[in-house]
């Protein structure tokens, strides 16, 4: 799409305004034209949607099982003590 020289002049104006008034915006949108000219991406943020789901449902099977080793730990080592370890009889 072609801009009018007036239009350019426009935006101009208000990137340097921008600039002035909120330099971190202006620095995450000079960020975001830069990748939109076509500037390569790094390989991490490239990740196709599968691969980020994948890696986080792997992640959440490890989690899982931890977790049940732990549980079945625990309720092994009650299971030696017996009956008479979990009762407080004094």
């Amino acid at each position: 799409m072609s801009l009018a020289p007036s239009e350019w002049q426009a935006l101009a104006e208000i990137e340097q305004t921008l600039s002035a008034v909120e330099p971190k915006l202006a620095a995450k949108m000079a960020t975001f034209a830069s990748l939109a000219e076509g500037d390569t991406i790094a390989r991490w943020k490239s990740l196709s949607p599968w691969r980020s789901r994948l890696r986080y449902t792997v992640m959440a099977m490890i989690g899982l099982v931890i977790v049940a080793l732990f549980v079945f730990a625990v309720a092994r080592s009650g299971a030696h003590a017996g009956p008479a370890a979990s009762l407080h009889v004094r």
